[in-house]
């Protein structure tokens, strides 16, 4: 399965391509899913209720389109009629649904277990999720996990392009898109939560015109939490575009390394559904660069917190100075 993000032209050649053998329904996923990153699963249940219009013109950036998508909600098994009303609702689960879930009936969000809001800034998204849901009143997305498959196969083998479709390659095209229009890197993780930097991501947007930083050693990450605090894992994840679980780990560790404090836990969606915890430098932390160490009056630094945690052991492992 090809999952490179498409080009400009990919895109505009592939969007032309489903509009002449299918009509607007085929060339759908093609004008939404590269400007929101929608993933397949909220795709499929999107619906005309999700998407907040604003009060201005569609086509404004200051005032775009925004989709709420819920962190739950009932499945939505529709497919495409060729009779009116063009769409018919099937009985019981989707095959998505089925295979994520169970046959429960409710398609859940396999997010970070939130709502979240995706801002449509893109005019031909913006367009295409008018006409079809306003100006053609559907209901819904008439498409299947299988059915999608059926379509990128009819497509790649109509357009003059020698390379396969999938779902995931227009999830990626979204990030190259944000790439070339200078988002930053906390930006589209605060958009797209499932867009941590790993290593994909981050090869896609090394390959964008914007000239993006991918380099966070701890001193860096201090520095940050010096001047945003009190941060949590989620704030400091969307900075470095890491998971928030794994900067959990390294806020979790800077109290116990005795540089960080926790400033108390807060009942809202964490990392993993679990409270999320406040963080703050400890007053007397002065961040260089380095890991400065805790202990009052040692004016040694590191760069790893490993490093410091040795340090600490043969250094200061008796000492009770540490604040």
């Amino acid at each position: 399965m090809d999952t490179q993000p498409l080009t400009k032209s990919q895109l505009t050649i592939y969007t032309d391509t489903a509009e002449a053998i299918r009509s607007v329904e085929a060339a759908f996923p093609f004008r939404v899913v590269p400007y929101t990153g929608l993933t397949m699963g909220e795709f499929l249940h999107l619906r005309p209720k999700w998407i907040k219009w604003g009060s201005g013109d569609a086509l404004s950036q200051t005032n775009a389109p925004v989709i709420e998508i819920p962190s739950e909600a009932p499945c939505r098994h529709i497919i495409w009629d060729p009779n009116a009303p063009h769409t018919t609702q099937r009985e019981g689960q989707c095959s998505y649904c089925q295979n994520m879930d169970g046959d429960d009936g409710v398609w859940r969000n396999r997010g970070e277990g939130a709502t979240r809001q995706v801002p449509v800034f893109q005019p031909i998204a913006q367009k295409a999720l008018r006409r079809w849901f306003k100006t053609l009143n559907r209901n819904g997305v008439p498409f299947s996990q299988s059915g999608l498959h059926y379509l990128f196969e009819a497509i790649e083998s109509s357009a003059p392009l020698d390379r396969e479709i999938s779902y995931s390659a227009l999830r990626y095209t979204f990030i190259r898109i944000c790439g070339e229009q200078g988002l930053k890197k906390e930006q589209i993780t605060e958009i797209n939560p499932f867009y941590r930097i790993r290593k994909k991501p981050r090869e896609i947007l090394q390959n964008t015109s914007t000239n993006y930083t991918f380099e966070f050693p701890p001193g860096k990450k201090l520095l940050f939490i010096k001047d945003e605090q009190p941060i949590t894992a989620k704030k400091l994840a969307n900075y470095t575009g890491n998971t928030a679980d794994t900067e959990l780990n390294f806020l979790q560790n800077g109290v116990e390394l005795g540089f960080l404090t926790e400033d108390g836990r807060y009942l809202v969606n964490g990392p993993g559904g679990r409270p999320e915890i406040h963080f703050v430098l400890n007053d007397h932390i002065e961040p260089v660069g380095n890991i400065p160490c805790p202990v009052v009056e040692c004016d040694c630094s590191y760069r790893q917190l490993n490093a410091l945690s040795r340090h600490l052991k043969s250094a200061h492992e008796n000492e009770q100075s540490i604040e």
